[in-house]
């Protein structure tokens, strides 16, 4: 191995002054190493050790590879290393490893060193670190990697990536492979041998104006019969220098034979505009058609004819924001614009559309022109809305199975609970009782058994009407009479509370209903009446012929009913139980019902409260 004292005897002149010395160690900035023919290292500066974070005790004696990062090719190192042997220079950027284990970037040059017959002693390698530059960060590089993978499989799209000192540090995409089948590819490479290998040696001149200038420029080259769009990016470090050129190509050759053929026969052109499977539509800057293709015209549902405008193809719903749209494209603000907007044909039908639009300047008309395309996107939505529909129904009854479970395992049970419980204190203590204690005991569970009876026979019904197991058996016949029977039913529970109930039904009024399915609408409303009417109060029930169908209406004057509560009455999902003026149990089930049953019936029911004044019940039912 030679040493530093041998290498600086063989080469006197060169090292024999102290000047060398200051000028390197000094005044540079630099990374200094000098290493033995073989690549063991004599000498390091203390940039160099500060930045690697080895001492000189342990860089001085070692091959240079201490500094390898083990993620650069061994093509790479090939290629050095015959470069610096053969006694050229190399230039290259270096990704090494520091002692803790981080990485560094250096811009490297590496000079052989001769002796006075021609024999390398030595070689000298400075080096400047660009690790700041974010094209060499490490966190970029891994962003490199994944452009790398992307363009590698992007269609007719190559790049390669060249630096200021001519040599080529990434190449990857589909047209590296059609210009590389002949003459090979390799990271390190002299870029210019390339292009000139491949017919591409013009753009040798274009990117050392491209370094100079810092600035973009574009050609279009045809080569192996193959033409090329070609963009020469310049790709700055932080202080604003270029030191690589991006040179991405763009294999257009289908594109210019395409066009070739277009310009050559323009009927060819307009039948391709015509038979596109978009519809496609020209618009002047004011709005108006200009040309529209078959497609549009089937879409829309409008032939274009002279001074129709997009407004009278567009909803009015969606004009304005489209409008908008189109200032904004002309004014450059965006470039396209994408949306779903609907349109109206002829036989005023809604249907939605899949529209894009983007705006252009025809020089020969001088003007800017909007061009749409639009694709019939009307089934999509309809089915998007169908599917809404069906899991707001599924929700729906998922609520309703819960309520239903509700109402069995607590409005059921619990007066099951309070009979039993009433039974057995009766049953224990029957010889203590007194004769009133004992009637007053059985009064409450005759209440909550008729309660419960009434809650049953609710439950039952509505469970039949859910299963469509109820039948409908309309007929026309008298109101007034029917109504009377319904109201005996409850009449008991009227007496308690000292409730009049006044029937006010004109006995000349009949209607076509179920007699059974609206006794039991009437039963219902006027037992929650009475439930929750104050005590002494009344209930009056009126009737009114309105058109082709008889309206009826309960009102009492008790509690009322909240706002926020009206809307949840006859849902089942929303239901919340809710006691009478004297702590009446009720569920609600019973409003539920009668709106199943008079829905069934062709009519329809709501309610009118005022909070602590009382509430009006109505339903309708057809007169035939």
């Amino acid at each position: 191995m030679t040493n530093l004292s041998e290498i600086l005897k063989n080469s006197n002149d060169l090292f024999s002054s102290n000047n060398f010395y200051k000028a390197v160690i000094d005044q540079s900035a630099n990374l200094i190493l000098l290493s033995d023919p073989s690549g063991v290292i004599v000498y390091v500066n203390e940039r160099f050790q500060q930045l690697s974070k080895y001492s000189n005790k342990e860089l001085v004696g070692v091959h240079t590879r201490i500094n390898k990062s083990g993620e650069q090719s061994a093509l790479f190192y090939r290629n050095m290393w015959k470069t610096i042997n053969d006694g050229k220079v190399f230039r290259g950027q270096f990704k090494n490893r520091a002692k803790d284990g981080s990485f560094y970037w250096l811009e490297t040059t590496i000079t052989p060193l001769k002796d006075k017959i021609g024999n390398i002693i030595a070689f000298l390698s400075v080096s400047e670190n660009i690790t700041y530059q974010n094209i060499l960060d490490e966190r970029y590089s891994i962003s490199i990697e994944f452009y790398k993978r992307l363009i590698r499989h992007l269609p007719h799209t190559g790049i390669i990536l060249t630096t200021d000192s001519d040599v080529v540090s990434l190449a990857e995409g589909e047209v590296i492979s059609l210009l590389t089948l002949k003459t090979r590819l390799n990271i390190g490479q002299k870029s210019s041998l390339f292009f000139d290998d491949v017919g591409l040696g013009e753009l040798n001149m274009d990117i050392a104006q491209v370094f100079k200038e810092n600035r973009l420029m574009t050609r279009t080259i045809e080569v192996l019969n193959f033409s090329f769009r070609i963009q020469l990016i310049p790709m700055p470090n932080v202080a604003d220098t270029p030191n690589h050129v991006l040179v991405l190509l763009q294999d257009i050759t289908e594109y210019t034979n395409l066009l070739h053929e277009s310009m050559s026969n323009q009927k060819r052109l307009e039948a391709m505009f015509s038979n596109a499977g978009a519809g496609v539509a020209i618009l002047d800057r004011d709005g108006f058609f200009k040309q529209t293709n078959g497609t549009w015209d089937d879409l829309i549902g409008h032939k274009i004819v002279y001074n129709l405008e997009i407004r009278d193809v567009v909803h009015s719903g969606d004009y304005l924001p489209l409008m908008k749209s189109m200032v904004e494209l002309e004014n450059g603000v965006i470039d396209s614009y994408r949306g779903e907007i609907r349109v109206v044909n002829k036989q005023k039908e809604v249907k939605w559309i899949d529209l894009s639009m983007t705006s252009m300047f025809d020089e020969k008309l001088n003007q800017q022109l909007m061009i749409i395309i639009a694709t019939d996107i009307d089934e999509a939505k309809k089915s998007k809305a169908g599917l809404i529909e069906r899991e707001q129904l599924l929700e729906e009854m998922n609520r309703t199975k819960d309520k239903f479970f509700s109402i069995l395992s607590h409005d059921l049970r619990n007066p099951f609970n309070s009979l039993v419980g009433f039974s057995e204190y009766i049953l224990e203590s029957f010889d203590t009782l007194k004769p009133h204690e004992i009637k007053d005991f059985v009064t409450i569970m005759r209440d909550s058994a008729e309660n419960t009876l009434e809650l049953l026979e609710n439950l039952l019904d509505w469970s039949k009407s859910q299963r469509g197991k109820i039948e409908w058996n309309p007929k026309i016949i008298g109101i007034r009479k029917m109504s009377e029977i319904a109201i005996r039913q409850v009449s008991s529970a009227s007496e308690k509370k000292e409730i009049t109930i006044e029937n006010r039904i004109d006995n000349a009024i009949s209607a076509f209903f179920d007699p059974n399915m609206i006794s039991t609408v009437i039963r219902n409303i006027v037992s929650n009446g009475v439930k929750f009417s104050n005590r002494g109060s009344e209930i009056i029930i009126n009737s009114v012929v309105e058109n082709d169908k008889v309206i009826l209406s309960f009102e009492d004057f008790g509690k009322g009913i909240p706002p926020e509560k009206i809307k949840k009455l006859f849902k089942i999902g929303q239901l919340e139980s809710e006691s009478g003026t004297e702590n009446e149990l009720g569920t609600g089930l019973g409003l539920i019902l009668c709106k199943e049953f008079v829905e069934i019936n062709k009519g329809e029911i709501w309610v009118q409260s005022t909070l602590g004044k009382g509430s009006t019940f109505f339903f309708s039912i057809p007169k035939q």
